[in-house]
């Protein structure tokens, strides 16, 4: 990837500048507008819609600009703050303020942190101050910054107090009072905690304190101060930047994820990106776009070249006159001297800058527009410019798409060297190539393109309410997710799959899951062909699931017992009744549930990332460094031996350090390294041939296919679905090969029983269901009673079956029943030389009196032949 860089004429800032925020001119929503020209067309000059960036700093003027695709225009001052400001953060839906994450704030109200030590309120649209009060109790108000509704701020001071204000700015609670100044501070998703730098420390807060069920956590983060950090909404990942040079990734218990090289200077703001899969470093003349595991996806430097030490002076001293520290301004002028000489990156690409420009100095503020795909830098000169993240690249077979210009997307086929350039009419959002399938998503349109026919010219295009957060390819559908918290659902062409799918799914989520899902990332939504599951990210341990074809909600919602880090659908099985859900939680620990009944079982632990095969319910998991694969996971319900047979576990050390499985499609996978590389590995191929048999009813194959392959797991997973489908003989061929004796004879156990009925009831005893088992034995006609009985004494569910025993003898007349669960209960009592303790057996001995063993017999012969003769009869199924 690259980075591109806009920079205006003129720059309208005469000191440092601290601040830049986007945010809607009108206090309307940041949302971008349409028009009516189509994917090809052009539109307007602003393809950031309504959009505009506000910035703030040393000399004390909020300053607007209003962005182009090709260039940044100052349109002049929004207020004036009077003093020098620190910090800013708009109070409304969508804006995160304090400088980082994702702007786009949508109230009309600014808060202000400035030197003076206040917090300051004022309206965007008249400029007017609304609210003043003191932040700190000594020195400056460093940073602000405001919840994902802005109905809440949080300052942080030199004096190190963390405070809470409400939007009418009204101190609410002092959080912390640290030992050193707080240079930062930012909330976490659910806006109950705080996260704040002081010293070489980050620290977590819980608002409403450690009673509240969140404990607090501090840790030693750098060598030197933390001077910034930032916490994404999205998986709860913590990015800080120190003056020990250094850049690192934490999670939100303090555990070390990343940490980068020692860098030539500190670096000096750090911000999540809107979608969370990236974010931006800053430093000296520096900028750096990072993958969320760390590793750098593109570097550009901001240094200006032709400028002298004149101007770098006249920065500093423009710096100072405003009303900023000495220090800083110091450092401005240092860093525009020493910038002078640096020249731009040759892999950032993007314009050159004026020749005019001062250098940019360190880089002391950062804000990503809501779409990501644009980033706002301010710097220590007074320099504002626009970063455009350009250059990502997708796949698929011999076809390959590069976001190549921020309206424009390059396809190359490597089959005939052929070349198609697709000019879309606003700013790329997202891209994906699968399926046969081309979709790019842009500010307001969908674009699909039939990439299997290399049609190009011809896409179908569907209008989006708000920008796209996230984007989903599936076998029969496309899902956007979008930043108004609403879920599309195309289908393969492109259109609309369901009219009333955006709507249900809207009330089945609720207003706070609907908030979450405009921050959710591809390990908190799944796509399958008839259901889509969402991650809660207000709890983080609820997942729900909804009907691709109505909306509605599938079950109930699944609550796990800690936080989920990755949901993921099986693809292959058709029908909800066979469709499964894979769970990885904050523990590392893997976890599947069919969707309709919950039934979770454990399958791994230290499991990094996991996915399914679209070519069968096989899964697949990177867990302590190897690579473990399932090939039958659902036969953890029918036997947990099986389930471990068909496990195979091979050491992988080419994944690396913290690996992630970014696809499974028939026997490849591909996986992305920590350090970025992405990493294509075989996996059997066998399987996915074993479960197209299956499907096909194509057993005799299924057999001869584990014989030539001579695979224990694939064996094994042919035993767990032969099981489960009754297919006897299967069954114990399968049994049989993998040396599984006490199964074997279980199976020939069930083969032995006559009716069909019998057979599916000892099955279900099979895997583990009892209940299931009675329950299919008394539905049967007529009800096979002597079974069920014999069933319960044999799970020495002594009670359930004595009240089975009594009531058939007193409907039927027929009597013998009671005595035999009687007779069975006294030969276990004697054997383990006990008394009778039950009441319910007592009073039944006593009603029996001695018991007959002879006439116990004649009870199970006349029961057996009853059923065999009904069987005969036609009344059940016939034998295996």
């Amino acid at each position: 990837m690259r980075l591109t860089i806009l920079e205006p004429a003129s720059q309208p800032h005469t000191g440092v500048v601290a601040c830049v925020d986007w945010v809607s001119p009108t206090g309307g929503a940041s949302s971008s507008s349409s028009s009516s020209s189509g994917a090809g067309g052009r539109g307007a000059s602003r393809g950031r819609g309504a959009l505009e960036l506000v910035t703030a700093g040393d000399d004390g003027s909020l300053q607007r600009w209003v962005p182009g695709l090709d260039a940044l225009e100052a349109t002049g001052p929004a207020a004036e703050a009077g003093v020098a400001v620190t910090g800013m953060a708009w109070l409304g839906p969508g804006g995160r303020g304090g400088g980082g994450g994702g702007g786009g704030g949508a109230g009309t109200v600014v808060a202000l942190a400035c030197s003076d030590g206040t917090l300051r309120l004022f309206n965007a649209l008249t400029g007017r101050e609304e609210k003043q009060a003191a932040a700190t109790s000594a020195g400056a108000a460093v940073c602000v910054a405001a919840d994902a509704d802005g109905a809440v701020l949080a300052t942080g001071g030199e004096d190190g107090s963390v405070k809470v204000w409400s939007r009418a700015g009204m101190l609410r609670a002092t959080v912390a009072t640290a030992d050193a100044p707080v240079f930062a501070v930012s909330w976490s998703a659910g806006a109950d905690r705080i996260l704040f730098a002081s010293g070489r420390s980050l620290a977590i807060k819980s608002v409403a304190g450690d009673r509240a069920g969140k404990a607090s956590v501090s840790w030693t983060a750098h060598d030197g101060p933390v001077l910034c950090a930032d916490w994404s909404p999205v998986h709860s990942l913590v990015v800080s930047g120190g003056e020990d040079g250094k850049y690192k990734v934490w999670d939100s218990e303090g555990r070390a994820l990343f940490a980068s090289a020692p860098l030539l200077h500190p670096v000096t703001s750090v911000a999540w990106s809107p979608r969370g899969e990236s974010f931006a470093a800053g430093g000296f003349e520096t900028l750096r776009l990072c993958d969320r595991a760390g590793w750098s996806l593109a570097r550009q430097s901001l240094a200006a070249s032709g400028v002298g030490s004149g101007k770098a002076a006249a920065a500093g001293e423009a710096a100072a006159g405003a009303g900023g520290s000495a220090a800083r301004a110091g450092a401005a002028g240092a860093a525009a001297a020493d910038g002078a000489a640096g020249a731009d990156d040759a892999s950032g690409g993007g314009a050159a800058a004026a020749s005019d420009a001062v250098p940019f100095g360190s880089v002391l503020a950062l804000s990503w527009s809501p779409d990501g795909t644009a980033l706002a830098v301010g710097g220590a000169a007074g320099r504002v410019v626009v970063a455009q993240p350009l250059g990502r690249r997708v796949s698929e077979g011999g076809l390959f798409a590069e976001h190549s210009a921020p309206r424009e997307v390059r396809v190359v086929d490597a089959s005939d060297g052929t070349t198609e350039s697709l000019e879309l009419r606003d700013r790329v959002t997202h891209l994906s190539l699968a399926y046969g399938r081309l979709v790019v998503c842009t500010e307001t349109q969908c674009c699909v393109y039939d990439a299997a026919k290399r049609s190009w010219a011809t896409p179908h295009v569907t209008d989006l309410r708000s920008p796209a957060t996230l984007l989903l390819q599936g076998a029969r559908h496309i899902l956007v997710a979008d930043a108004g918290g609403s879920l599309a659902l195309l289908g393969e062409d492109g259109r609309p799959a369901s009219t009333a799918f955006s709507a249900a799914v809207a009330r089945g989520l609720g207003a706070t899951a609907a908030r979450a899902a405009a921050c959710a990332d591809d390990a908190s939504l799944a796509l399958a062909p008839d259901c889509v599951a969402v991650l809660d990210r207000a709890d983080g341990r609820t997942v729900r699931v909804f009907e691709t074809r109505s909306g509605r909600p599938v079950g109930v919602p699944y609550v796990h017992t800690v936080a989920v880090r990755q949901v993921a659908l099986s693809q292959f099985t058709p029908g909800l009744a066979e469709r499964r859900l894979a769970i990885v939680d904050s523990a590392g620990d893997l976890w599947v549930t069919p969707v309709l009944v919950h039934e979770p079982e454990k399958l791994a632990s230290m499991v990094e990332s996991a996915a399914w095969c679209d070519a069968a319910d096989a899964l697949l998991a990177c867990a302590d460094g190897r690579r473990v694969l399932w090939h039958c996971p659902s036969a953890v319900w029918v036997d947990r031996d099986l389930c471990e047979a068909a496990r195979e576990d091979v050491a992988a050390p080419a994944f690396g350090r913290i690996p992630r499985v970014l696809s499974y499609r028939g026997s490849r996978c591909v996986v992305r390294r920590g350090d970025g590389a992405a990493v294509h590995a075989s996996v059997s191929v066998n399987t996915p041939l074993l479960y197209g048999l299956v499907r096909g009813s194509r057993w005799e194959h299924a057999v001869r296919l584990c014989r030539q392959a001579k695979e224990r797991p694939l064996w094994a997973a042919l035993a767990a679905m032969a099981l489960n489908a009754s297919q006897l003989d299967t069954a114990e061929i399968a049994l049989a090969s993998l040396g599984m004796a006490d199964k074997l004879a279980f199976v020939l156990h069930v083969r032995d029983v006559p009716s069909e009925e019998g057979r599916a009831a000892e099955m279900a005893l099979f895997r583990r269901c009892p209940d299931e088992a009675e329950a299919i034995l008394m539905q049967a006609s007529p009800p096979l009673v002597y079974r069920a009985v014999k069933l319960n004494v044999r799970l020495f569910r002594w009670e359930r079956a004595l009240a089975l025993a009594r009531e058939h003898d007193a409907s039927s007349g027929k009597g013998g029943l009671t005595e035999l669960v009687v007779a069975a209960r006294q030969r276990l009592l004697d054997a383990l030389g006990r008394e009778e303790t039950i009441a319910s057996f007592q009073s039944a001995a006593q009603a029996v009196g001695t018991v007959d063993e002879a006439r116990v017999r004649a009870t199970k012969d006349r029961e057996r032949s009853a059923e065999q003769s009904a069987v005969a009869g036609g009344a059940y199924g016939g034998s295996a």
